[in-house]
């Protein structure tokens, strides 16, 4: 079984919703990391500096999201599958905590929630083209 090639897709308007809604995911979870940037974080403080370190670390996130799903996930590579789903594995601890801190009908936890059934619908909705078995060059 070999990577598939871009030609062995026929254009599938499942895979171009799919990265069009992964990538606005990506732009939403770029928008928390600008919220805590915008306030400032007071560097002086451990506190201010593991919000900053988490903002930064969240918008390396993001643009390596973007990266992948732009170059590869459209285009169908299984690989960017895999990739895409790192969001959910650090959505998940994060929506947890801050539902059990904060109670989950909130403005900490909404946006987040939003974004892991968006971040799911992108991943699933193109899934047979991702899973489908390929052939090496015979018939």
């Amino acid at each position: 079984m070999t990577e598939p090639r871009v030609e062995d897709f026929p254009s599938s308007w499942r895979l171009r919703l799919a990265w069009k809604i992964l990538l606005f995911d990506y732009i939403l979870l770029a928008a928390a990391s600008w919220g805590i940037l915008s306030r400032g974080a007071d560097l002086a403080t451990a506190n201010g500096r593991y919000l900053l370190a988490g903002a930064l670390a969240n918008l390396c996130l993001v643009a390596m999201g973007m990266i992948v799903t732009i170059l590869a996930f459209r285009r169908g590579y299984r690989w960017a599958w895999f990739a895409n789903t790192v969001p959910l594995f650090y959505g998940i601890p994060m929506i947890t905590l801050d539902a059990y801190h904060v109670g989950f009908w909130t403005v900490a936890v909404v946006p987040q929630a939003v974004g892991f059934v968006l971040l799911l619908l992108g991943l699933l909705l193109p899934i047979d083209i991702f899973w489908r078995k390929y052939r090496t060059g015979t018939s």
